[in-house]
């Protein structure tokens, strides 16, 4: 039943996903060390978060248009993703991975992915690689207005407003984001077409920054932001939904940067509170869930014989989670330290990373190989990687914590890109193995997590990009393909499997040219066939997708009309979970 993939609500089952991109960049952080030997993709289109990933190979794991959805790289689960907001991590402490639904992407915001295993930098659940949420202030623009505003079929309308203040030294910034789909789009039923009833999704954020400059280029910012997502989930079987999630958030984050001749140094504060109210038919009151988690990070760098640079970073998390499936309040606490060494002379990069994480006895490492010479860079990079089992695999149905291996394996990565005239390539090749899997079993009128599975996964990501004029026309082709095989070795079997929903293949072509004041993009996206069960004979067909937009710009306005699904395919994402049909988006912005 539906109702059983919404495990988020509260009840606790498997999660998967499965997923990219645009131009390579490296951004100023603290923590861009992560980024040595891998490769670092920046995306840039798109307003929304789920507009940037649409324009990627990247499968996201979606259950329905008003359902989770989540993010799994390189063959990993959405766990073993993970998600960071401005140096904070943002899996859920119960959960153990985030639902893109709730995030919000603002004007000022940048989207990074980076394609490689990080827990030596960022913990538990970096095992695939992380999406990195992250901005730059700018300062000394006086006063400045946002105004964007969305509308299209299936109810969808959207407004977001943020406006900001800044002189030489200050930043200050607010912004509202409102966002309503009825998602009311045509659905096979009992073998008839019928409006898809009670799906639709609201969402609200407000946040507010503030960035001051210092001596030195030093600098402290501080974000807060609240989000209320309330989502009715509909019944792709009877058409009769009456169950609705309520998910609301506060994130606080305050980050210092000081700079001292060759010694860099700051520090991360963050604070995440999530509460989670999920209503039933069976329930009407409705089951509450509410989680915490607090950080605190101190990081320095230093530079030294001119060719020699030492990272460190030490940090100290706070998890709580409270569920009536809990005995009581859970909680721990987790302490690690990073070394990190880098040798640094003439476009070359060796170094390697040492994460002591306390709470799982674990010590991880990662060891790099970056090279750049003119147009040519080469990179690879291995060490292994960890995820340490959530509060509700610990804890849910039990008064004691469950005795549950820490999941921990090893991964490898070779890479090149060569930037041409007109053409730039990038490719890569990488491997993985993993122990420890975790998985939910049942155990009575319940489930419970047990340390059951191995899963390995080999894998190969290409990117090219070529830009030519047709007279004075420039034209953008532009080619993404990942291929990945992730399998699984059961326990009960003996035998190694097909991991479940995640694509062997994957690929992007665009198309973008700009005529004058006008820009035109095309993009078509294929997602091949997912097997749903171990035996192989059961699976969510493959899909192409096609999709396009048209942007007016003229001085400090802009008019787009988009389109997505634009033949308007019948497809799946999860079993019996039909996806829109066509939609169409008119959108206006202003900047004042």
């Amino acid at each position: 039943m539906f109702l059983a993939l919404l495990y988020i609500a509260l009840t606790p089952t498997p999660s998967d996903s499965i997923a990219v991109m645009d131009s390579v960049q490296m951004f100023s952080h603290p923590h861009c060390m992560a980024h040595n030997g891998s490769r670092v993709i920046q995306l840039n289109e798109g307003n929304t978060l789920n507009e940037r990933l649409s324009f990627s190979p990247y499968f996201t794991k979606n259950y329905g248009p008003s359902g989770i959805s989540t993010l799994g790289l390189r063959g990993t689960q959405a766990s073993q993703t993970q998600i960071i907001w401005h140096g904070i991590p943002l899996n859920n402490p119960m959960l153990g991975e985030t639902d893109l639904q709730t995030l919000t992407l603002n004007p000022t915001d940048h989207l990074t992915i980076n394609q490689s295993g990080n827990s030596s930098i960022y913990g538990s659940g970096a095992v695939g690689g992380s999406l990195i949420i992250h901005n730059e202030p700018t300062f000394n623009n006086g006063f400045k207005q946002e105004v964007d505003l969305s509308m299209g079929n299936f109810g969808y309308s959207r407004f977001l407003g943020q406006s900001t203040f800044s002189t030489k030294k200050t930043n200050l910034s607010f912004g509202l984001n409102k966002s309503h789909s009825t998602n009311n789009y045509q659905v096979l039923i009992d073998e008839q077409q019928k409006k898809l009833q009670h799906a639709e999704l609201n969402r609200l954020n407000l946040n507010i920054l503030a960035a001051f400059k210092l001596k030195n280029k030093s600098q402290i910012k501080t974000i807060l932001e609240w989000n209320a997502t309330e989502r009715n989930l509909p019944n792709f079987f009877t058409n009769l939904g009456t169950d609705k999630l309520e998910i609301k958030s506060l994130r606080w984050m305050t980050e210092g940067l000081f700079n001292h001749v060759n010694i860099s140094h700051g520090f991360n504060l963050g604070y995440i509170h999530e509460d989670y109210l999920f209503v039933s038919q069976a329930n009407s009151e409705g089951s509450k869930s509410n989680s915490d988690l607090f950080v605190a990070k101190y990081w320095g760098k230093k530079q030294f014989y001119k060719v020699f640079r030492l990272d460190l970073i030490t940090e100290m998390q706070y998890q709580s989670g409270t569920t009536q499936s809990y005995s009581s309040t859970q909680e721990q606490i987790l302490p690690s330290t990073v070394l990190s060494l880098n040798y640094e002379k003439k476009g070359l990069i060796i170094g390697t990373q040492n994460r002591f994480d306390f709470k799982a006895s674990e010590r991880i490492s990662k060891l790099y190989f970056d090279y750049s010479y003119k147009n040519l860079r080469v990179y690879s990079n291995i060490g292994n990687a960890f995820r340490r089992p959530t509060l509700n695999q610990l804890y849910w149905g039990s008064p004691i914590a469950r005795n549950l291996q820490v999941e921990e394996g090893i991964f490898g990565e070779i890479g090149g890109a060569i930037a041409l005239k007109k053409l730039t390539v990038d490719v890569s090749l990488y491997s993985r193995a993993l122990s420890n899997e975790i998985i939910w079993v049942p155990d009575g009128n319940s489930s419970k997590a047990i340390n059951l599975n191995r899963t390995r996964a080999l894998g190969h990501s290409s990117i090219l990009n070529y830009r030519f004029r047709i007279k004075t026309t420039p034209i953008t082709l532009m080619g993404q393909y990942e291929f990945v095989q992730a399998e699984t070795l059961r326990k009960e079997s003996d035998e190694w499997e097909n991991t479940l929903f995640i694509p062997k293949h994957s690929y992007l072509i665009g198309l973008k040219t700009t005529l004058k004041n006008i820009t035109i993009g095309i993009r078509n996206r294929f997602t091949s066939y997912r097997y749903t069960n171990y035996d192989s004979d059961d699976y969510a067909e493959g899909f192409f997708l096609w999709s396009g937009y048209i942007n007016y710009t003229h001085k400090d306005l802009s008019v787009r009309l988009t389109t997505n699904n634009a033949l308007n395919t019948r497809y799946y994402i999860q079993p019996a979970q039909q996806m829109p049909m066509r939609q169409y988006q008119l959108g206006l912005n202003l900047t004042i």
